[in-house]
């Protein structure tokens, strides 16, 4: 999870200049008895559509070379799987926050209470 959250604090350092606008928000709660839901939405602009279906892939990255090596996502997909029984997946969100709105990623983590 924690490669969500630096995915989401490097592109709001590269394109979100103003810094009362670089946004994240962290939202977990019970779905049902067997299952946590934990998402994660940035006010980063959001993933391009050309490539927002291929972030869980193995060694692709939309960083430069020098930045990313593709794993990142492409694990944390592997583990909540394998290990948690779980689904992750993101879309790009519009919302509103203090009477503006903003768009980014949204990641959302479900996890079975049981491997946890």
């Amino acid at each position: 999870m924690s490669n969500i959250l630096n995915n989401s604090k490097d592109i709001l350092k590269e394109s979100v200049s103003n810094e009362e606008d670089r946004l994240i928000f962290i939202d977990a709660y019970k779905k049902s008895t067997s299952q946590v839901v934990i998402t994660f939405k940035d006010s980063g602009g959001g993933i391009p559509d050309d490539i927002i279906n291929r972030v869980f892939e193995p060694y692709f990255t939309s960083k430069h070379q020098s930045r990313g090596t593709g794993l990142g996502l492409a694990m944390a997909d592997k583990i909540i799987r394998e290990r948690h029984d779980g689904t992750i997946s993101v879309s790009n969100e519009e919302f509103e926050y203090e009477g503006k709105t903003y768009k980014g990623a949204c990641f959302m983590v479900v996890l079975n209470c049981d491997t946890l």
